[in-house]
Protein backbone atom coordinates (compact mmCIF):
# COMPACT_ATOMS: atom_id res chain seq x y z
CA UNK A 1 0.00 0.00 0.00
CA UNK A 2 1.73 3.36 -1.10
CA UNK A 3 1.63 5.56 1.64
CA UNK A 4 1.46 9.29 -0.02
CA UNK A 5 3.46 12.39 2.25
CA UNK A 6 2.77 16.01 1.90
CA UNK A 7 4.97 17.76 2.88
CA UNK A 8 4.73 21.79 3.76
CA UNK A 9 8.43 22.92 4.07
CA UNK A 10 9.57 26.18 5.61
CA UNK A 11 12.96 28.13 6.30
CA UNK A 12 12.43 26.95 10.07
CA UNK A 13 10.28 23.90 10.32
CA UNK A 14 8.71 21.25 8.47
CA UNK A 15 5.24 19.83 8.63
CA UNK A 16 4.40 16.35 7.27
CA UNK A 17 1.80 14.30 6.32
CA UNK A 18 1.19 10.63 5.87
CA UNK A 19 -1.73 9.51 4.05
CA UNK A 20 -2.85 5.79 3.15
CA UNK A 21 -4.75 4.68 -0.60
CA UNK A 22 -7.77 5.12 1.89
CA UNK A 23 -7.03 9.11 2.52
CA UNK A 24 -6.96 7.79 6.37
CA UNK A 25 -4.05 10.16 8.11
CA UNK A 26 -1.66 7.51 9.23
CA UNK A 27 1.29 10.37 10.87
CA UNK A 28 1.94 13.73 10.71
CA UNK A 29 4.46 15.72 12.85
CA UNK A 30 6.08 18.90 12.94
CA UNK A 31 9.95 18.93 12.99
CA UNK A 32 13.39 21.44 12.01
CA UNK A 33 14.32 21.69 8.55
CA UNK A 34 17.67 20.13 8.13
CA UNK A 35 19.18 17.14 6.16
CA UNK A 36 19.02 15.20 9.36
CA UNK A 37 15.45 15.48 10.30
CA UNK A 38 14.02 15.13 6.70
CA UNK A 39 15.61 11.49 6.31
CA UNK A 40 15.12 10.46 9.62
CA UNK A 41 11.08 11.64 9.29
CA UNK A 42 11.09 9.62 5.24
CA UNK A 43 13.03 6.75 6.56
CA UNK A 44 10.31 6.66 9.40
CA UNK A 45 7.54 5.45 6.59
CA UNK A 46 7.31 2.70 4.88
CA UNK A 47 7.95 1.85 1.08
CA UNK A 48 6.35 2.26 -1.07
CA UNK A 49 6.27 6.00 -0.48
CA UNK A 50 5.27 9.07 -2.69
CA UNK A 51 6.45 12.54 -1.40
CA UNK A 52 4.80 16.12 -2.82
CA UNK A 53 6.02 19.47 -1.86
CA UNK A 54 5.50 22.93 -2.87
CA UNK A 55 7.58 24.68 -5.55
CA UNK A 56 9.57 27.56 -3.55
CA UNK A 57 12.83 29.01 -2.76
CA UNK A 58 14.40 25.36 -1.09
CA UNK A 59 12.81 23.18 -3.79
CA UNK A 60 15.53 22.10 -5.60
CA UNK A 61 17.88 21.47 -2.40
CA UNK A 62 14.70 19.16 -0.97
CA UNK A 63 14.46 17.76 -4.49
CA UNK A 64 17.77 16.72 -4.77
CA UNK A 65 18.42 15.46 -0.94
CA UNK A 66 15.23 13.66 -1.40
CA UNK A 67 14.84 11.99 -4.53
CA UNK A 68 16.29 9.05 -3.58
CA UNK A 69 14.60 8.40 -0.23
CA UNK A 70 11.43 7.96 -2.04
CA UNK A 71 9.54 5.62 -4.79
CA UNK A 72 8.87 9.20 -6.42
CA UNK A 73 8.82 12.69 -5.64
CA UNK A 74 6.97 15.29 -7.09
CA UNK A 75 6.77 19.24 -6.72
CA UNK A 76 3.56 20.88 -6.86
CA UNK A 77 2.79 23.68 -9.03
CA UNK A 78 1.46 25.88 -6.52
CA UNK A 79 -1.49 27.97 -8.09
CA UNK A 80 -2.97 23.97 -9.84
CA UNK A 81 -3.69 23.44 -6.24
CA UNK A 82 -7.12 23.52 -4.82
CA UNK A 83 -8.03 26.31 -2.66
CA UNK A 84 -8.18 25.50 0.90
CA UNK A 85 -11.57 27.19 2.64
CA UNK A 86 -11.03 28.06 6.20
CA UNK A 87 -8.21 29.17 8.59
CA UNK A 88 -4.72 28.33 6.71
CA UNK A 89 -2.63 26.34 8.64
CA UNK A 90 0.55 24.24 7.94
CA UNK A 91 -1.14 21.24 8.97
CA UNK A 92 -3.92 21.53 6.42
CA UNK A 93 -1.35 22.49 3.65
CA UNK A 94 0.29 19.19 4.26
CA UNK A 95 -2.79 17.50 4.45
CA UNK A 96 -4.03 18.88 1.61
CA UNK A 97 -0.97 18.20 -0.76
CA UNK A 98 -1.49 14.29 0.15
CA UNK A 99 -4.89 14.41 -0.48
CA UNK A 100 -4.31 15.45 -4.00
CA UNK A 101 -1.20 12.98 -3.89
CA UNK A 102 -3.53 10.29 -3.25
CA UNK A 103 -5.66 11.40 -5.78
CA UNK A 104 -3.13 12.21 -8.32
CA UNK A 105 -3.98 15.31 -9.29
CA UNK A 106 -1.10 17.52 -8.33
CA UNK A 107 0.70 18.95 -11.18
CA UNK A 108 4.19 19.38 -11.49
CA UNK A 109 7.02 21.44 -11.41
CA UNK A 110 9.99 19.95 -13.53
CA UNK A 111 13.14 19.53 -11.43
CA UNK A 112 16.43 17.65 -12.37
CA UNK A 113 19.85 17.43 -11.14
CA UNK A 114 22.08 17.53 -13.79
CA UNK A 115 24.50 19.86 -14.69
CA UNK A 116 22.11 21.71 -17.23
CA UNK A 117 19.92 22.34 -14.61
CA UNK A 118 22.78 23.54 -12.79
CA UNK A 119 23.09 25.89 -15.22
CA UNK A 120 19.77 27.69 -14.17
CA UNK A 121 21.16 29.55 -10.79
CA UNK A 122 24.32 30.85 -13.53
CA UNK A 123 22.06 32.85 -16.18
CA UNK A 124 19.38 33.34 -13.36
CA UNK A 125 22.07 35.68 -11.51
CA UNK A 126 23.43 36.78 -15.02
CA UNK A 127 19.85 38.50 -15.76
CA UNK A 128 19.66 39.79 -11.93
CA UNK A 129 22.48 42.12 -12.60
CA UNK A 130 21.47 42.74 -16.35
CA UNK A 131 18.12 44.28 -14.80
CA UNK A 132 19.92 46.20 -12.38
CA UNK A 133 22.51 47.47 -14.82
CA UNK A 134 19.49 48.56 -16.66
CA UNK A 135 17.53 50.01 -13.74
CA UNK A 136 20.21 52.22 -13.04
CA UNK A 137 20.78 52.98 -16.69
CA UNK A 138 17.12 54.41 -16.64
CA UNK A 139 17.64 56.15 -13.05
CA UNK A 140 20.13 57.93 -14.80
CA UNK A 141 18.78 58.86 -17.92
CA UNK A 142 15.90 60.65 -16.12
CA UNK A 143 18.28 62.26 -13.33
CA UNK A 144 20.47 64.08 -15.91
CA UNK A 145 16.77 64.80 -18.35
CA UNK A 146 15.12 66.44 -15.30
CA UNK A 147 18.59 69.03 -14.87
CA UNK A 148 18.72 69.07 -18.71
CA UNK A 149 21.86 67.50 -19.46
CA UNK A 150 21.20 64.21 -21.45
CA UNK A 151 21.82 63.62 -24.65
CA UNK A 152 21.08 60.81 -26.61
CA UNK A 153 23.88 58.84 -27.37
CA UNK A 154 24.91 55.17 -25.16
CA UNK A 155 28.67 56.83 -24.38
CA UNK A 156 26.71 58.87 -21.83
CA UNK A 157 26.67 55.99 -19.50
CA UNK A 158 30.63 55.77 -19.76
CA UNK A 159 31.16 59.42 -19.90
CA UNK A 160 32.29 60.96 -16.32
CA UNK A 161 33.31 64.41 -18.14
CA UNK A 162 29.64 64.97 -18.14
CA UNK A 163 29.40 64.71 -14.32
CA UNK A 164 31.63 67.85 -14.27
CA UNK A 165 29.00 69.76 -15.55
CA UNK A 166 26.80 69.25 -12.39
CA UNK A 167 27.12 71.99 -10.60
CA UNK A 168 24.88 71.63 -7.19
CA UNK A 169 26.86 69.58 -4.72
CA UNK A 170 23.96 67.27 -3.35
CA UNK A 171 23.04 66.03 -7.34
CA UNK A 172 26.84 65.37 -8.35
CA UNK A 173 26.82 63.17 -5.49
CA UNK A 174 24.03 61.41 -6.53
CA UNK A 175 24.79 61.39 -10.12
CA UNK A 176 28.45 60.03 -9.04
CA UNK A 177 26.83 56.91 -7.08
CA UNK A 178 24.50 55.72 -9.69
CA UNK A 179 27.52 56.13 -12.71
CA UNK A 180 30.09 54.71 -10.81
CA UNK A 181 26.97 51.41 -9.89
CA UNK A 182 26.17 51.58 -13.96
CA UNK A 183 29.62 50.73 -14.80
CA UNK A 184 30.37 48.32 -12.09
CA UNK A 185 27.48 46.42 -12.52
CA UNK A 186 28.41 46.24 -16.27
CA UNK A 187 31.72 44.56 -15.19
CA UNK A 188 30.14 42.06 -12.89
CA UNK A 189 27.53 41.33 -16.02
CA UNK A 190 31.06 41.07 -18.43
CA UNK A 191 32.23 38.59 -16.17
CA UNK A 192 29.04 36.34 -15.77
CA UNK A 193 29.26 36.48 -19.97
CA UNK A 194 32.63 35.34 -20.12
CA UNK A 195 31.89 32.17 -18.09
CA UNK A 196 29.01 31.56 -19.67
CA UNK A 197 31.02 31.90 -23.09
CA UNK A 198 33.23 29.54 -21.87
CA UNK A 199 30.28 27.19 -20.68
CA UNK A 200 28.89 27.30 -23.89
CA UNK A 201 32.52 26.43 -25.64
CA UNK A 202 32.33 22.82 -23.85
CA UNK A 203 28.26 22.26 -24.34
CA UNK A 204 27.86 20.97 -27.88
CA UNK A 205 24.49 21.33 -27.46
CA UNK A 206 24.55 24.96 -26.71
CA UNK A 207 27.00 25.34 -29.83
CA UNK A 208 24.42 23.39 -32.34
CA UNK A 209 21.61 26.09 -30.99
CA UNK A 210 23.99 28.65 -31.40
CA UNK A 211 23.70 27.92 -35.18
CA UNK A 212 20.04 28.44 -35.48
CA UNK A 213 19.48 32.80 -36.59
CA UNK A 214 18.63 34.64 -34.01
CA UNK A 215 19.74 32.45 -31.25
CA UNK A 216 23.54 33.82 -29.88
CA UNK A 217 25.29 32.12 -26.91
CA UNK A 218 23.65 33.96 -24.12
CA UNK A 219 20.06 33.21 -25.75
CA UNK A 220 21.42 29.64 -25.92
CA UNK A 221 22.21 29.07 -22.84
CA UNK A 222 18.99 30.34 -21.08
CA UNK A 223 16.98 27.54 -23.32
CA UNK A 224 19.54 24.82 -22.29
CA UNK A 225 18.95 26.05 -18.62
CA UNK A 226 15.44 26.22 -18.85
CA UNK A 227 14.67 23.30 -20.54
CA UNK A 228 17.37 21.09 -19.52
CA UNK A 229 16.30 18.21 -22.07
CA UNK A 230 14.23 17.67 -25.28
CA UNK A 231 12.06 14.80 -23.62
CA UNK A 232 10.83 16.95 -21.08
CA UNK A 233 8.34 18.37 -23.72
CA UNK A 234 6.58 15.58 -26.08
CA UNK A 235 5.78 18.30 -29.09
CA UNK A 236 6.07 21.73 -30.06
CA UNK A 237 2.70 22.81 -29.18
CA UNK A 238 3.59 21.76 -25.50
CA UNK A 239 7.15 24.03 -25.98
CA UNK A 240 5.04 26.83 -27.48
CA UNK A 241 2.60 26.67 -24.74
CA UNK A 242 4.99 26.47 -22.09
CA UNK A 243 6.78 29.58 -23.93
CA UNK A 244 3.32 31.67 -24.01
CA UNK A 245 3.61 31.91 -28.13
CA UNK A 246 -0.40 30.09 -28.28
CA UNK A 247 -3.20 31.08 -26.34
CA UNK A 248 -5.83 28.16 -25.59
CA UNK A 249 -9.16 28.60 -26.35
CA UNK A 250 -12.03 27.83 -23.40
CA UNK A 251 -15.23 26.51 -24.62
CA UNK A 252 -18.15 25.30 -23.12
CA UNK A 253 -21.43 23.55 -24.68
CA UNK A 254 -19.83 24.83 -28.31
CA UNK A 255 -19.87 28.30 -27.87
CA UNK A 256 -15.75 30.23 -27.33
CA UNK A 257 -15.69 32.42 -24.38
CA UNK A 258 -12.51 33.90 -25.11
CA UNK A 259 -8.42 32.35 -24.94
CA UNK A 260 -6.10 32.25 -22.19
CA UNK A 261 -2.39 31.27 -21.98
CA UNK A 262 -1.30 28.96 -19.28
CA UNK A 263 1.66 29.74 -16.58
CA UNK A 264 4.68 29.13 -18.14
CA UNK A 265 8.67 30.35 -18.75
CA UNK A 266 8.05 34.27 -19.10
CA UNK A 267 12.54 34.21 -19.86
CA UNK A 268 11.59 31.44 -22.68
CA UNK A 269 8.84 34.18 -24.56
CA UNK A 270 11.50 36.96 -24.48
CA UNK A 271 13.80 34.32 -25.87
CA UNK A 272 12.33 33.28 -28.73
CA UNK A 273 10.35 36.55 -29.55
CA UNK A 274 14.02 38.36 -29.45
CA UNK A 275 15.29 35.95 -31.38
CA UNK A 276 12.32 36.42 -33.85
CA UNK A 277 13.21 40.20 -34.04
CA UNK A 278 16.53 39.53 -35.35
CA UNK A 279 15.88 36.88 -37.73
CA UNK A 280 14.27 39.99 -39.24
CA UNK A 281 17.66 41.63 -39.33
CA UNK A 282 19.37 38.70 -41.62
CA UNK A 283 19.04 37.34 -45.29
CA UNK A 284 18.28 33.33 -43.53
CA UNK A 285 14.80 31.56 -44.43
CA UNK A 286 12.99 32.52 -41.55
CA UNK A 287 13.06 36.01 -42.76
CA UNK A 288 11.73 34.58 -45.46
CA UNK A 289 8.90 32.45 -43.72
CA UNK A 290 8.03 36.48 -42.31
CA UNK A 291 8.43 37.97 -46.08
CA UNK A 292 5.76 35.01 -46.91
CA UNK A 293 3.29 35.85 -44.35
CA UNK A 294 3.81 39.60 -44.08
CA UNK A 295 2.81 39.38 -48.07
CA UNK A 296 -0.17 37.29 -47.41
CA UNK A 297 -1.66 39.71 -45.00
CA UNK A 298 -0.53 38.74 -41.88
CA UNK A 299 0.42 41.28 -39.17
CA UNK A 300 3.81 42.49 -38.46
CA UNK A 301 3.09 40.70 -34.46
CA UNK A 302 1.39 37.81 -35.87
CA UNK A 303 4.22 37.02 -38.11
CA UNK A 304 6.49 37.86 -35.60
CA UNK A 305 4.92 35.42 -33.54
CA UNK A 306 5.18 32.39 -35.57
CA UNK A 307 8.78 33.15 -37.10
CA UNK A 308 9.33 32.91 -32.90
CA UNK A 309 7.24 29.11 -33.08
CA UNK A 310 9.53 28.27 -35.68
CA UNK A 311 12.81 28.99 -33.91
CA UNK A 312 11.18 26.91 -30.80
CA UNK A 313 10.25 24.55 -33.29
CA UNK A 314 14.04 23.76 -34.58
CA UNK A 315 15.36 24.36 -31.02
CA UNK A 316 13.01 21.22 -29.25
CA UNK A 317 14.48 19.23 -32.44
CA UNK A 318 17.94 19.99 -31.75
CA UNK A 319 17.53 19.15 -28.54
CA UNK A 320 15.67 15.69 -29.39
CA UNK A 321 17.36 14.41 -31.73
CA UNK A 322 21.17 16.04 -30.89
CA UNK A 323 21.70 16.87 -34.38
CA UNK A 324 23.39 20.56 -36.18
CA UNK A 325 21.09 23.09 -37.72
CA UNK A 326 20.20 22.47 -41.16
CA UNK A 327 18.33 25.32 -42.52
CA UNK A 328 16.88 23.36 -45.41
CA UNK A 329 15.75 20.58 -43.72
CA UNK A 330 14.43 23.16 -41.00
CA UNK A 331 11.97 24.84 -43.29
CA UNK A 332 11.09 22.13 -45.75
CA UNK A 333 9.22 20.60 -42.17
CA UNK A 334 7.34 24.16 -42.58
CA UNK A 335 3.76 23.69 -41.52
CA UNK A 336 2.08 27.18 -42.25
CA UNK A 337 -1.21 26.67 -40.20
CA UNK A 338 0.32 25.99 -37.07
CA UNK A 339 3.16 28.79 -37.74
CA UNK A 340 0.15 31.96 -38.07
CA UNK A 341 -2.39 30.21 -35.54
CA UNK A 342 -2.49 32.13 -32.18
CA UNK A 343 -4.32 28.90 -30.15
CA UNK A 344 -5.15 25.32 -30.39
Amino acid sequence: MTQDIGLDAHGKTCTAVVMDSKGKILKKEVFPTSERELLRFLDSVKRPRVLTFEEMNIAQWLYVLLKDRVDQVQVAHAPHLKKQRGAKTDFLDAQRLAHETRLGTITRVYHDDGPMFELRALVKSHQDFTKDMVKSMNRYKAFLRARGLFRQDKSVYSDKSLLDTIKKPNDRFVAENVFRHINATREIKKSYEDKLLAIAKKWPIISKLCDIPGIGFLRATMIVSIICSGDRFTDKHKLWAYSGLVRHKEISDGKVYGNRKIKGSTELKCVFTGAATSVLCSNSSLRVCYDRLRSKGVSDRDAKRAVARKIAAIVLMIMKSGKSYDERVAIANEETRSDITTSH
